[in-house]
């Protein structure tokens, strides 16, 4: 007999996915403004501070397109 606590529990893997990737992007969102404070207020050389941010976006962002890509294809 199922436990009834769990019965209302009644998502497809396809709105948990959803519900993960939100989350993974508010705390990417945080994380690259921490990030991007940091860099901006301690940075000791501005050329590489830009290369910084740039790269940092150049790796990150397609991940997160990849990401939801295939989210969509499940």
């Amino acid at each position: 007999m199922p436990d009834p606590a769990f019965q209302f529990a009644n998502f497809s893997l396809q709105t948990v996915l959803s519900l993960v990737f939100y989350i993974i992007f508010g705390l990417y969102i945080i994380f690259t403004a921490i990030l991007y404070y940091h860099w901006q207020t301690y940075a000791t050389d501005k050329l590489v501070s830009r290369v910084t941010i740039l790269s940092f976006f150049a790796t990150t962002l397609p991940l997160l397109l990849i990401m939801g890509a295939v989210l969509l294809r499940i």
